[in-house]
């Protein structure tokens, strides 16, 4: 899984992982730490299954947003690399290209 954090203007943070979940939030115990006093210790999980990408709000009281609309906490939905994910004023989180296309060659090989 490839994922990116954009901070407002600045030049986006790359992460890259070979597991199914990750959680983002602001606990050192995340896979991905933000620092930031609106992001919640464990503020979205981003998870695979099979080669779909989905992002769930873990109850944070500020919320997640795809396109401006609130995700419900506890509630899945999918994840696309042309619709990132913002989880405080300036801070998103995008699905990169290259995640879909390792899964798909993953799944046509099996």
């Amino acid at each position: 899984m490839l994922i990116k954090v954009q901070f407002g203007s600045e030049k986006p943070v790359e992460y890259s992982f070979d597991k199914n979940q990750i959680v983002i939030g602001s606990s050192l115990s995340c896979d991905v730490v933000i620092n930031n006093p609106s992001v919640k210790s464990s503020h979205l999980l981003i998870s695979q299954v099979g080669r779909y990408f989905y992002v769930q709000d873990l109850g944070s009281s500020d919320g997640s947003y795809i396109m401006n609309n609130k995700l419900i906490p506890g509630e899945k939905y999918q994840f696309a690399t042309y619709f990132p994910v913002q989880i405080t004023e300036g801070i998103s989180i995008h699905l990169c290209k290259n995640s879909l296309k390792a899964t798909e060659h993953i799944v046509s090989a099996a």
